[in-house]
């Protein structure tokens, strides 16, 4: 069987795709953490850089498998380190860094990269919170090769699935995780008959989104009440306030408390202490606003 290094982070969904690897008996040799601060021990010479990465650390140790901090090492000495596994594949499952031409070659069938949408749409690093926002009602998770243009490579696999009203974008990551880790485990059954189906992705149906700014937490009353509900919905782990523009004010929202898809006037907005309900171009949505947050006037 294929021998496969995952790289990833500490993250449900390295964890999650590290799991489903593991139940499928794919030979993971192992796992490269990129942590967002370095926080490695010290370790002998000649040792990988261990690391304590959550759940991720548990199902390696678990099962034996090797957990290397590539931020602990200068990029030649990870690239060594990594080498040193001779690995016949390299699997990326959220890995925070773009990897470089070496990096890509450096196992005999190159590197493949789970990324939770439907390529070409939503390519960049935060896919689930473009989709939230624009109001996809399905997501998917899509097996692609890894290129030196970032999620442009050819797609071997796509899946998608259903997004209820008021599911969390934490939810979402978590079940397309696992259908990436579904995606994976075929794809590596296949390289051992031969080389995997790929298609080119069509690049006029391609996206673009980076990382969301205070902007993107601004909610328009031209949406639908249930749009801005699945919105502030799934993303409100991210922990941010919500600005909706109401006519001539901009209401400071915390969270969303439930909707109804019809009736309402649009910029209507009736308050109950901290409770308000908002009109929508279709339907309304009650809120609870932040702690001291009034209605403002727009610039």
């Amino acid at each position: 069987m294929l021998k496969l290094l995952l790289l990833g982070s500490e993250s449900e969904f390295t964890s999650i795709v590290l799991q489903g690897l593991v139940a499928a008996g794919v030979s993971v040799s192992a796992v490269a953490i990129h942590r967002s601060r370095g926080r490695s021990g010290a370790q002998r010479p000649g040792e990988l850089p261990l690391v304590h990465a959550g759940e991720v650390g548990a199902v390696a140790a678990v099962h034996g498998i090797a957990l290397m901090a590539l931020d602990a090492l200068p990029e030649e000495g990870a690239l060594e380190e990594a080498a040193r596994l001779r690995p016949d594949l390299l699997a990326i499952a959220c890995f925070p860094r773009i990897l470089g031409e070496r990096w890509l070659t450096l196992a005999p069938h190159g590197a493949l990269n789970l990324h939770p949408s439907r390529l070409p749409a939503y390519r960049g690093p935060s896919p689930l919170f473009w989709q939230f926002r624009n109001g996809e009602e399905r997501v998917g998770v899509t097996l692609h090769r890894a290129v030196a243009e970032v999620d442009a490579g050819p797609v071997l696999e796509i899946d998608e699935m259903p997004v209820a009203a008021g599911v969390s974008a934490s939810e979402v990551n978590a079940a397309l995780a696992r259908r990436g880790a579904t995606l994976l485990v075929r794809a590596v059954r296949r390289f051992g008959s031969g080389a995997p189906r790929e298609s080119a992705q069509d690049e006029t149906r391609a996206t673009w989104f980076g990382w969301p700014d205070e902007s993107a937490f601004r909610i328009p009353t031209t949406w639908t009440a249930e749009r801005a509900f699945r919105f502030m919905r799934g993303v409100a782990e991210w922990g941010r306030p919500f600005s909706i523009e109401a006519g001539d004010e901009t209401l400071r929202a915390e969270s969303a408390l439930d909707f109804e898809a019809q009736g309402g006037q649009q910029d209507r907005v009736r308050r109950e202490g901290r409770v308000a309900t908002i009109g929508f171009a279709s339907g309304t949505l009650r809120v609870r606003a932040g702690d001291g947050a009034r209605s403002v006037p727009q610039g």
